[in-house]
Formats: structure tokens, C-alpha cells, sequence
């Protein structure tokens, strides 16, 4: 039976996507650069945003993904830094050993800080978020993306789910500390952004289709949740 193909942005080529996920969500995997729905989504935001500028930036990849990284390195405008509590499992990058909530970055230092999949892991949402915003610029943008619960009003944190079993069966992974719901974007708010929610419908259903863009998996789980976010002005 002939597999269903799709474009990859990154390779520049269609091709049959792998299934990937737990539970597995279909024909979602470029064998190839590994890239997943999300990156293919992000190809076009990051393209949209600051790629495309002629500008120097300085940008800070927090868990750099290898689709990514392969992409915005191609620009010679943008001095790029990568960072991770474990930067060992980044070998394709100088990645620098950095605890998200307490970096050692000075203030104000970055144009962009891009981080994919990485809020749902960390415990202090807030105090991570606060340390992003004090290294970032007053003009400069965060670009976020989360799994979240479709039609999840509030997102689910609970301090009592804390087992590796539980966090599974409760937030979707054994490694997550909370699901986030439809409310995502009023948290990052608390911590002094502007939010703005990307939409899948940003693009075009053949856009979406021809690349695999959108998929949710059994557990209503949809991994693009998408948000570009800037500093609020502070009143004087």
C-alpha cells in the first residue's frame, strides 16, 4: 500500500512522514531532518517574524531542536546561542549548560528567544518566564509553543500529581508538570508580556495539509500551541 506524501519546508521535498507520538499521531515524522508538525508550523512563523530582516540579532534557542537550528544558522546576520540544563543531549550545537529559572545571561541581551515544548517541564512557570523577559530586549520578541488540551477551559496543575504514572495519565507525558488549556496565554500575561496567539489558521487548509501541520492525537492533545510575545510597556 503507498503511503501518503507530504512536504518537508526544511528538505525541500515530498515525501512519506513517519507516525510519531504516544498515543502515535499519523504520517507526522520527516524521516529525514526529524522535524514534527510544530517545526514545519514554525518554519513559517520564524521565516514571518525575523528571518526574512537584514538586521543583526542576537538569538537565544532554548532546547534547540536540530530542524531548527539547521535553519536559522543559515543566517549570517543572527549570532545564535543555544542553552539547556542538559546540554549534552545537544551534540550538534555548542549548547550552553544553563537552569532555565536562574540563567547567567546579562539583561537585555537577546532579540529573540525561541523555546518549543519546554514550559510544560518547568516547575516555576513564572520565575522561568520573568528570567526570559529580563534577558530579553525592551524591542525584542519570544516566540512559544506548548501542547495543550483542546477545549480545556483552565489549565491542570496539581502539586498532589507527582509520580511519573500520574503525571502521564494527568498531563499526557512523565516528564510534564502541568496541561495547559485555553488559558495559556493569560499566564504568560501575569509575567509583564503582550501576547499574541498564532493560530493555525494562519495559514491556508492546503498550506496546512501539504505539510502535515495540524494533528491531534486520542487524548485531544494538539503539540501546536503557538504564541509570540513582547514586553509590556511599564507605567512610570
Amino acid at each position: 500500500m503507498q503511503k501518503d506524501k507530504f512536504f518537508c519546508p526544511f528538505c525541500d521535498e515530498v515525501k512519506p512522514f513517519k507516525d510519531f507520538g504516544n498515543p502515535p499521531r499519523k504520517n507526522v515524522q520527516c524521516e529525514e531532518c526529524k522535524s514534527l508538525e510544530r517545526h514545519r508550523f514554525l518554519f513559517y512563523i520564524y521565516n514571518f517574524l525575523f528571518l526574512g530582516a537584514e538586521n543583526k540579532i542576537k538569538l537565544l534557542h532554548l532546547a534547540p531542536e536540530y530542524s531548527l537550528y539547521k535553519l536559522i544558522t543559515k543566517n549570517k546576520n543572527i549570532e545564535y546561542v543555544s542553552a539547556d540544563l542538559s546540554p549534552e543531549r545537544f551534540n550538534f550545537t555548542n549548547c550552553k549548560k544553563e537552569n532555565f529559572c536562574d540563567m547567567t545571561f546579562k539583561d537585555k541581551q537577546f532579540d529573540v528567544i525561541l523555546l518549543n515544548q519546554v514550559m510544560e517541564h518547568i516547575e516555576d512557570e513564572q520565575r522561568c518566564l520573568l528570567e526570559i523577559k529580563r534577558c530579553l530586549k525592551d524591542d525584542g520578541i519570544v516566540i512559544i509553543n506548548i501542547p495543550y488540551k483542546v477545549g480545556l477551559v483552565e489549565t491542570l496543575e496539581d502539586a498532589n500529581i507527582k509520580s511519573e504514572k500520574d503525571r502521564e495519565k494527568y498531563y499526557g507525558q512523565s516528564d510534564h508538570v502541568r496541561l495547559y488549556g485555553e488559558d495559556a496565554g493569560r499566564r504568560f500575561e501575569k509575567a509583564g508580556f503582550l501576547v499574541f496567539r498564532i493560530s493555525e489558521k494562519a495559514f491556508d487548509k492546503k498550506t496546512i495539509n501539504r505539510s502535515n501541520m495540524l494533528s491531534i492525537n486520542s487524548d485531544g492533545i494538539n503539540p501546536g500551541g503557538y504564541f509570540w510575545l513582547r514586553k509590556a510597556v511599564e507605567n512610570s
